[in-house]
């Protein structure tokens, strides 16, 4: 099986490119690769090799992103040397040592020297990854993101490297995307085009040298919190200091607690809210201001009490809605699906995700949640005019049992 999708991703990209040789955009992102065969392409392999010298043929690509398949960092540089126009690079690494340990560093300095975007996983050593990420924030003098961004993968934990020691070749790094933990360096000096910023919390005691250097950013639109274990004063100070022009904020992995009110009221423009594992202490309270709130994503532990919702959905702009994790209160749902009824809420959602759900009950019938969701829905299709998406996903237990599942999706409707 593995030698036949080799060889059909080979013949694949042998086709794009002979009829498409100008291109400037290749993704290949199989997720039925990933997902349903739990299987990656190997490039080592006789037909992975094909398919990388295909590649190499698209002297015009600017953008490649390899989501399915496996690279060696040093066929890796191979082929991106034969790819002098490329800018923006997303690969999974199969090595498991440190290449850089192997006398790359100018043959990296020389093939991404053109990068402004160059993100890596892999199933390598954390050191590898670590290393090569502050490698190339040292000697690629155009690298804008790194790694990963830091508004994506919510449950990706980057890994931080120390910014102590980074010795750059120029005055100034135009790194935008930083995930860093408070230091004692100034990092705004380093990175003045910083746009989207995670501060990583885990550790709870921090010199107010070391807060003070994430707090000098002057062009902060994207704010993460992430392993915030307690109500610390920095993240009172964080929003404080980057709020009023905030566009998105995420609390991640975040078991601290936190005010919707005093969220909105620091943050007027606020487009995106983003909660995973965090304690909302005023959810079940009226807000009187929602900024600009446009979309929610909201991630709760399993074990949760069921939360209220309606408040926060009366946010005027709502258009995407993404739940996950413990249920939400079936009465505060079915209070959701009546407001929908009267017009009153949700004029313009376009998308709405409840999953990874779980439900202890003996039937299906008997769930008043699933009636009071089934209700919310079934009311959203038919009186929210742009409501186009929805992804609807319940595990049905027995104690610790799954019995069955239910899942709904927009592409099935």
């Amino acid at each position: 099986m593995a030698n036949i999708i080799d060889f059909l991703l080979s013949q694949v990209v042998r086709i794009i490119v002979k009829n498409a040789p100008d291109l400037e955009t290749l993704v290949i992102n199989d997720r039925s690769l990933k997902c349903e065969l739990d299987y990656y392409v190997n490039f080592e392999e006789e037909y992975g090799k094909d398919t990388l010298e295909e590649i190499s043929k698209l002297r015009n690509l600017k953008k490649l992103c390899i989501h399915s398949c496996l690279i060696n960092y040093s066929d890796l540089l191979k082929l991106c040397k034969k790819l002098p126009a490329l800018e923006y690079l997303d690969v999974i690494f199969l090595q498991n040592y440190n290449c850089l340990t192997f006398g790359y560093e100018e043959m990296t300095r020389e093939t991404f020297g053109n990068l402004k975007v160059f993100l890596f996983d892999g199933f390598g050593s954390d050191s590898f990854i670590m290393d090569l990420s502050e490698f190339c924030i040292e000697n690629l003098p155009k690298l804008e993101i790194v790694q990963r961004r830091v508004d994506h993968y919510m449950y990706f934990t980057m890994h931080i490297a120390k910014y102590i020691d980074l010795n750059l070749n120029c005055e100034s790094s135009p790194l935008q995307h930083l995930c860093t933990e408070p230091l004692d360096k100034s990092l705004h000096l380093l990175f003045p085009k910083l746009t989207h910023l995670q501060v990583n919390l885990a550790n709870e005691f921090f010199s107010e040298s070391e807060k003070a250097s994430v707090m000098n950013f002057s062009g902060i639109e994207y704010l993460c919190i992430s392993r915030c274990c307690s109500s610390l004063d920095i993240v009172d100070r964080l929003l404080d200091t980057y709020g009023p022009n905030l566009k998105s904020l995420e609390f991640s992995e975040s078991f601290c607690s936190i005010k919707l009110e005093t969220i909105f009221e620091k943050c007027p423009n606020l487009e995106k809210l983003s909660l995973h594992c965090v304690e909302v202490t005023d959810e079940d309270k009226p807000i009187s201001n929602f900024s600009n709130l446009k979309e929610l994503v909201w991630i709760r532990d399993q074990y949760d009490e069921p939360a209220v919702l309606s408040n926060i959905l009366s946010a005027p702009n709502l258009e995407k809605i993404s739940l996950e994790g413990s249920k939400f209160d079936a009465s505060d749902l079915k209070k959701v699906a009546d407001l929908i009824a009267k017009k009153q809420i949700l004029r313009h959602l376009k998308s709405f995700h409840h999953v990874n759900v779980n439900e202890y009950v003996l039937t299906r019938s008997k769930s008043k949640f699933v009636k009071a969701l089934t209700s919310l829905i079934k009311n959203a299709t038919t009186f929210i005019p742009n409501f186009t998406d929805v992804e609807i996903d319940i595990n049905f237990k027995r104690f610790c049992f799954k019995r069955f599942s239910f899942h709904l999706s927009s592409d099935y409707l």
